[in-house]
């Protein structure tokens, strides 16, 4: 039997398939991408979800890490996300599809043992960016309106664009406390305490008593 590891299917087909492959398969365009190279395209579900009815091209592709995000959608994918919302199937499925796509054949047991031993998953950036939403719902109950709030909403994109460099534990731990504090301070702005406000006034007495005896 082949080794199992959770999810061994999906990681495999992140891994093996590109991100590129799956959005030209739901018919989407997309010009020769370098690595390195971030390019902007059409979300295939544009005409679905997006205000513009997908006319502008509102989903980044970015290769280094085989992903891409949608600005429109504020979501983020993976080979095997984008193909299981673009097939609407299960990740399992999807992920077997595309490697059947592909047509991957899986290593022999010697060389699952060894790639068992050395592999370090890959952080998943989608339960990531869904962490850190459910933080700023835990916090602002209000959050189902101000998410579109323009500074909230500018903040939130901000801190998703930043999950391309998370590629480690220690990413995503750096990732996940920075943001979290960003959001709640776009959310729950200190307060100047009436107290402070008093002292604030009382210097501003002073100084004009001293400038104008």
């Amino acid at each position: 039997m082949p080794l199992k590891r959770p999810n061994d299917v999906v990681t495999v087909a992140n891994e093996k398939v590109s991100i590129v492959t799956v959005l030209t398969m739901l018919g989407v365009e997309v010009d020769d991408i370098g690595m390195g190279r971030a390019r902007k395209v059409h979300c295939p579900f544009g005409g679905l979800y997006h205000s513009d009815q997908g006319l502008s091209p509102a989903m980044r592709v970015y290769p280094d890490s085989n992903s891409a995000y949608c600005f429109s959608c504020a979501a983020y994918y993976t080979p095997v996300g984008l193909a299981a919302k673009g097939l609407d199937t299960t990740w399992r499925k999807a992920a077997t599809h595309l490697l059947d796509r592909i047509g991957y054949r899986p290593m022999d047991l010697a060389a699952q043992f060894k790639d068992a031993l050395e592999y370090e998953p890959e952080p998943d950036k989608a339960l990531l960016a869904d962490a850190l939403k459910t933080y700023c719902r835990r916090i602002d109950p209000d959050w189902a309106r101000r998410q579109f709030e323009p500074r909230v909403a500018g903040i939130l994109t901000r801190c998703l664009s930043l999950l391309d460099l998370v590629t480690s534990q220690d990413d995503v731990h750096l990732w996940l406390c920075k943001c979290k504090e960003v959001m709640r301070r776009a959310l729950q702005p200190e307060q100047v305490s009436l107290s402070r406000k008093y002292d604030v006034l009382w210097e501003t007495l002073n100084d004009n008593g001293r400038r104008h005896p």
